[in-house]
């Protein structure tokens, strides 16, 4: 899957197009996810990232898609190394 968010491209496969071989995320907060994919909001029409986590009982969430390509608010927390909310994992 292709997305153009903040003037860059994301690539990434996500859970509905190869379960086997999807892109994982870390939060800067530690946990691992997978996009399932990009879906609209019923009441805005804004693009929402739906995404699970890769623990637990794989909880499933959404989250705006510019919130999900964020940085870092580095004022709130400034210990995190990481620079993004969510960044691939390699």
């Amino acid at each position: 899957m292709e997305y153009l968010t903040n003037n860059t491209k994301q690539e990434f496969i996500s859970l509905l197009e190869d379960s086997n071989n999807a892109t994982s995320f870390k939060h800067f907060k530690g946990n691992i996810y997978k996009i399932v994919t990009i879906a609209k909001d019923a009441d805005t029409l804004e693009d929402v990232v739906i995404y699970q986590g890769c623990y637990g009982d794989k909880p499933v969430w959404s989250r705006k898609v510019e919130e999900f390509f964020s940085l870092v608010d580095k004022e709130k927390y400034p210990e995190v190394k990481q620079k993004y909310r969510f960044e691939k994992v390699e």
